[in-house]
């Protein structure tokens, strides 16, 4: 993490979210940091390490590093109708990830150019109807600076990761499919896909829909889109993840004097 003409501030206060474990993804063996955090905390389910700088540490470096040691494992749908990760749904949590409401609203759409003549259908088949229908619909556009939400995806047909992972969440939430979005980054992939290279490591949001059975699945209508290596059965194993939010509300920020 750079620190912008960090000699210059008198002193700086900076908060980076950091991953955890998450049983089935992702375990973390150790974390090191070029400079001691001034403690760790979390704010809902995210765990943040905060550093504090006077001027002397100012002046002393221009950068945060963060070395973590961690296992990932292959975890998508394909892994999880063999082994699934279930953990009980809660009506409130339940309640939040059905949401649509506010940020999640919609405005109306075609039906049939989501899900088709037949509606009708087992939930997977559903949740694939609705990632397909995120795919033809949006085109990948650089972050934007900003979350637009599902509605301006809908209406323009173009947004980030951000724009594809919310209007996905808000049509299963439509159909009563409890949705929520993955913050997180994605480790460099060897794939030669053109999306692959432009994700070679960084910030990215994805999806995970919760199934009767199975527990929290992931998906990521971003990187399937146009992509051989990743689709909606299968994920490559280069995602970190370190919480969910509901419209960015996770990130990494600092303060300075």
């Amino acid at each position: 993490y750079a620190l912008k003409n960090a000699k210059l501030l008198d002193s700086s206060e900076i908060n980076i979210a950091i991953p955890k474990d998450y049983k089935g993804r992702q375990v973390i063996n150790d974390i090191t940091y070029s400079i001691k955090p001034k403690f760790i905390y979390k704010v809902g389910e995210v765990s943040y390490a905060q550093f504090a700088l006077d001027k002397r540490d100012l002046q002393k470096t221009d950068s945060i590093i963060i070395l973590i040691d961690m296992t990932i494992s292959p975890y998508d749908l394909g892994v999880a109708k063999v082994s699934p990760e279930v953990k009980k749904l809660s009506k409130r949590k339940r309640k939040e990830y059905l949401k649509t409401n506010g940020f999640y609203e919609l405005p109306e759409f075609d039906e049939i150019a989501v899900y088709g003549e037949n509606k009708e259908t087992d939930n997977l088949n559903l949740v694939s109807d609705i990632q397909g229908f995120v795919e033809k619909t949006i085109s990948y556009q650089s972050f934007f600076g900003k979350d637009l939400g599902p509605k301006y995806a809908l209406q323009n047909g173009k947004g980030d990761c951000t724009e594809y992972s919310d209007l996905m969440i808000a049509l299963c939430r439509v159909n009563n499919l409890p949705a929520r979005r993955v913050s997180g980054y994605t480790v460099k992939s060897e794939s030669n896909d053109a999306l692959s290279k432009i994700f070679k490591f960084g910030s990215h949001a994805w999806v995970e829909v919760y199934f009767e059975g199975m527990g929290w699945v992931p998906f990521d209508p971003t990187h399937s889109d146009d992509s051989r290596s990743t689709s909606f059965e299968h994920l490559q194993t280069k995602y970190v993840y370190y919480g969910y939010d509901e419209n960015s509300k996770i990130t990494d920020f600092w303060k300075y004097w």
